[in-house]
């Protein structure tokens, strides 16, 4: 029986989109004993997952703690292959060490760091449990949200700045949306504090995002702002097909779209409705039309086609490699982006300009392995339109 050790311990939606990597990883390897090495954080979003058999947990006091959590991880998960504990390690986490597979977006780039292609069906595991269901559905009843004709879930907290979305804003615009409508309820999920007299207006952080998967089953819209709550709203466990609205920073919006992510691996995206306005009287229209008429027919009036653009990846490249001095790594990363993307003109330049004058100056550039890398970055850069 082989022993593999996954790691990827951040955040919730990155644990998420690597359960189809512990699923690939069962397919690959058939009965193998799985451990996931992941952040005492994310934990439970691993309970009843049928390709998990044992999860290492990694304690782990806030977010900000989770990168250097994931040094010493790292060296002992290695450390522990290199002892006989695990045969095999797969480290699936973008973000400190495997960043020359990024290319903007999470979930292609998060299984560009497992070495097989990913067969399986890409959607994120939940398995919730019969007690879960329960909880969720006495939660309803205690607090009124089984009482209302249409029910909103509003994901209201972004952690990683793909939108501006607040409890503050979230709360204006469903005050706006339930004026003179009795009819109509909100959850708001999150962990932060939620102000209003309103009692159509609920909070929702009681419930675990497992429990949020759940609830969407009685809702009738899902409102985003593409954090971790979106994964789970769009999951194995969730509503199939429930229309979703997710209100996006414009600099950040390709990159934490789910539209954008939904086409790439050929899913239906029909159901979704993206906006980066902060107008809370327009997207209190935009949510009483999918109310009313659905997303298609609200889409040629609130519906924001968001182009593509470069500069949100070009900060994180900079930030995660290039402020290290990992050339090497940027520009791998930078033909992985082209290669999805094409050689766009601001790819180009980023290149020429941010990467190939210093390729040597990066720490590896003596090991053949990286004299490999460089020649490919730079064959890439060469081909590349001026």
């Amino acid at each position: 029986m082989k022993r593999i050790l996954l790691g990827q311990l951040g955040s919730n939606g990155d644990c998420l989109y690597a359960t189809a990597v512990a699923r690939q990883v069962k397919h690959d390897f058939p009965g193998c004993h799985l451990t996931w090495g992941i952040s005492s954080l994310c934990a439970r979003v691993l309970d009843n997952n049928p390709h998990v058999d044992e999860v290492w947990e990694v304690p782990v006091s806030t977010w900000g703690d989770v990168n250097k959590a994931w040094v010493a991880f790292e060296r002992e998960g290695w450390g522990r292959v290199a002892r006989g504990d695990f045969d095999h390690a797969f480290m699936t986490q973008i973000c400190p060490s495997y960043f020359a597979n990024y290319d903007g977006t999470v979930r292609p780039s998060l299984f560009r760091n497992y070495p097989r292609p990913i067969t399986v069906p890409v959607e994120t595991v939940i398995e919730l449990t019969d007690a879960e269901r329960e909880q969720t559905l006495a939660w309803m009843k205690r607090t009124g949200a089984d009482n209302f004709e249409r029910l909103v879930v509003f994901e209201c907290s972004s952690k990683s700045g793909q939108s501006f979305m607040t409890p503050a804003l979230a709360v204006q615009i469903a005050e706006k949306v339930i004026a003179g409508d009795p009819r109509t309820g909100f959850v708001l999920s999150t962990h932060e504090p939620v102000s209003t007299a309103s009692r159509q207006i609920l909070h929702g952080g009681e419930l675990s995002m497992r429990q949020t998967a759940y609830l969407t089953h009685y809702a009738n819209l899902f409102v985003g702002c593409g954090s971790g709550l979106t994964v789970v709203a769009t999951s194995s466990a969730a509503k199939p097909g429930l229309p979703n609205i997710q209100v996006l920073s414009a600099s950040t919006s390709v990159y934490a779209s789910f539209k954008h992510d939904f086409e790439f691996f050929g899913k239906d995206s029909s159901h979704f409705l993206e906006m980066t306005t902060d107008n809370p009287q327009k997207l209190a229209q935009a949510i009483v039309a999918v109310l009313r008429d659905g997303v298609p027919a609200a889409q040629t009036q609130f519906g924001q086609a968001i182009p593509l653009d470069f500069k949100w990846y070009f900060h994180l490249i900079d930030q995660m490699l290039l402020n290290r001095r990992d050339y090497i790594d940027a520009g791998r990363s930078l033909l992985t982006t082209a290669g999805r993307y094409g050689w766009r003109a601001e790819l180009a330049g980023f290149g020429r300009t941010m990467i190939l004058p210093f390729l040597e100056m990066d720490d590896t550039s003596p090991y053949p392995n990286r004299r490999r890398d460089i020649e490919a970055i730079r064959a890439g850069l060469a081909a590349a339109p001026s």
